[in-house]
């Protein structure tokens, strides 16, 4: 009993080593690639606020801010140019600090040039280092993994070293599914009892189906949930 105990704390204390920076993803920030991985992005179902877990140090993002605009029974959106920023941080909360904008007029005249920054808890501002990742072929279904690769290859403004980033980003996702693998005998538990009866079984079905989905997809799928109401 005291070995396992000893192992639990021992596993316990490398997440806080490898991934204790806490990204926070409004919903109008369209995050595209983090170190060069799809994002994982976890949060409440239906919540317009996620958040994505990073290793400790230097760290690599790309996005999009897609800021929504109603307009009478219609909803519009402006769009950023496609950013790839590079910062660091350690055992802290960084939030997007981006304008507001007051019409979807104004954000069209200025989010090309958006002025953006990351800060921590504190409010602090984050130091970073931006460009655009730029792509000259078609811009619809674009790999941005792999063109943020390309983009650290070549050397970049916002530039990271690629062996680092893929080194660093495993060991942050092993020690991830470490811990999903010690709370698992909990949260099969759980599943057991929101199970019981028909409706209960339908609505997790529910919630496996859209954490599945995409971004994109579950902003979709959340659209569609208010037109019906």
């Amino acid at each position: 009993m005291f070995s396992r105990f000893t192992t639990l704390v021992m596993l316990c204390s490398s997440f806080s080593v490898y991934a204790n920076v806490t990204l926070h993803v409004p919903e109008e920030i369209d995050l595209l690639s983090v170190n060069m991985h799809s994002p994982a992005l976890e949060g409440k179902l239906f919540s317009s606020n996620k958040t994505q877990t990073l290793p400790n140090g230097e760290n690599q993002i790309v996005f999009q801010y897609e800021p929504v605009f109603e307009n009478r029974d219609s909803r519009k959106k402006a769009y950023s140019k496609t950013i790839i920023a590079k910062f660091s941080a350690e055992n802290s909360d960084v939030h997007f600090v981006v304008p507001k904008y007051k019409s979807l007029n104004q954000a069209e005249r200025q989010i090309q040039t958006l002025d953006w920054q990351l800060a921590n808890g504190e409010g602090n501002v984050i130091s970073l280092l931006e460009d655009e990742l730029k792509n000259n072929g078609v811009q619809i279904n674009r790999n941005i993994n792999q063109e943020a690769e390309q983009y650290n290859k070549q050397g970049g403004i916002a530039a990271v070293e690629v062996s680092y980033v893929i080194a660093t980003s495993q060991l942050s996702q092993a020690a991830t599914l470490t811990e999903k693998a010690i709370e698992q005998p909990v949260a099969m538990a759980t599943i057991a009892t929101d199970t019981q009866g028909a409706d209960s079984k339908s609505l997790s079905q529910l919630k496996a189906w859209y954490q599945k989905t995409s971004h994109e997809d579950q902003k979709l799928f959340k659209k569609w949930l208010v037109d019906q109401e």
